[in-house]
C-alpha cells in the first residue's frame, strides 16, 4: 500500500466539491407557505368553525344521551386539534432568523411544546372514535345487551381515562427534555434552543411511541373489527331476507 502526502499549499490549493441543496432556499420558502401555512390556514378556517358548531349543537341537544355526550367531546378534541394545528407555522420562527446549525434546534422546540400537544388531542379524539365505533357494532351484534355495556358511568369513566392516559405521556414527554436562552451569532437574536446536553431522547422516543403510535394502531384495529362485524351482520341480514323472499314466494306459489 502507498501514501501520498500532501503539503499545506497543495491542500489549500484543491478546490473543495460543491454540494448543491436538493431544493433551493426560494423553493423552500414557497413550499412552506402553500403547504405549512395556506393548506393549514384553509383547513382550520374550515374545521374550527364545523367543530365549535357541533359543541353548541350537542350541548343544546343535552348531554343525557350517550350519543350526544361522545360526540359533544369528540368535537371538543377536535376543535383544539384544529386550533394547535393553525398555531403550529406561527409560533414557528421564520426561516431568516433561523441560523443554520440551529435550525433542527428551533424547529424541535416548537415540536416539543405545541406537537406532543397538538397529538394529545388528535389521540383523544381516535380514542373516542374508537369507542364509538365499537357501541355501533355492539348495537348491531347485541341490540338488547348495549345498554349494559355503555352506561353513563362506564362512558365517563372511559374518556377520563383517555384523557389521564395521554395526560401522563404528555408529561413525560415534557420531562425529557430541558430549554435554555441563546443568542445567535449570526442575527444577534436570542431566541428560546433545546439544552442538547440535558436532553433525554430515550425517554422523548418512548413518551412519542405511547403516545402516538400506540393510541393509532389500537384504534385503527378496534375500528377495523368494528366494520368487520357490521359488514358480517349486514351479510348475514341479506341472506335472512332472501331466505324469507324465497319462503314467501314459494308459499305464495303453493
Amino acid at each position: 500500500m502507498c501514501t501520498e502526502a500532501y503539503s499545506r499549499e497543495e491542500i489549500s490549493e484543491i478546490s473543495p466539491v460543491a454540494v448543491l441543496p436538493f431544493l433551493s432556499d426560494e423553493l423552500y420558502k414557497v413550499l412552506h407557505l402553500v403547504f405549512g401555512v395556506a393548506s393549514v390556514l384553509i383547513i382550520g378556517s374550515i374545521a374550527i368553525p364545523i367543530n365549535v358548531a357541533n359543541i353548541f349543537v350537542f350541548w343544546n341537544m343535552g348531554l343525557s344521551d350517550l350519543s350526544n355526550l361522545k360526540f359533544f367531546v369528540l368535537s371538543i378534541f377536535d376543535f383544539l386539534t384544529s386550533i394547535l394545528i393553525m398555531l403550529i407555522p406561527f409560533i414557528s420562527p421564520p426561516l431568516d432568523t433561523m441560523m443554520g446549525s440551529h435550525y433542527v434546534t428551533y424547529i424541535t422546540i416548537t415540536e416539543l411544546f405545541a406537537a406532543p400537544v397538538m397529538y394529545a388531542a388528535m389521540a383523544c379524539g381516535a380514542w373516542t372514535t374508537a369507542i364509538i365505533s365499537m357501541e355501533r357494532c355492539l348495537c348491531v351484534l347485541l341490540p338488547l345487551k348495549v345498554k349494559l355495556f355503555f352506561t353513563h358511568r362506564t362512558t365517563a369513566v372511559l374518556l377520563l381515562g383517555i384523557f389521564l392516559y395521554q395526560a401522563v405521556v404528555l408529561f413525560i414527554n415534557f420531562w425529557a427534555f430541558s430549554v435554555k436562552l441563546e443568542t445567535s451569532q449570526a442575527t444577534n437574536i436570542t431566541n428560546l434552543v433545546l439544552d442538547v446536553s440535558a436532553f433525554d431522547e430515550r425517554l422523548n422516543t418512548l413518551a412519542y411511541f405511547y403516545a402516538i403510535t400506540i393510541p393509532s394502531v389500537v384504534c385503527m384495529l378496534l375500528c377495523i373489527l368494528a366494520l368487520h362485524i357490521e359488514i358480517h351482520s349486514f351479510v348475514l341480514y341479506l341472506q335472512l331476507w332472501e331466505s324469507l323472499l324465497f319462503c314467501f314466494s314459494s308459499f305464495h306459489v303453493l
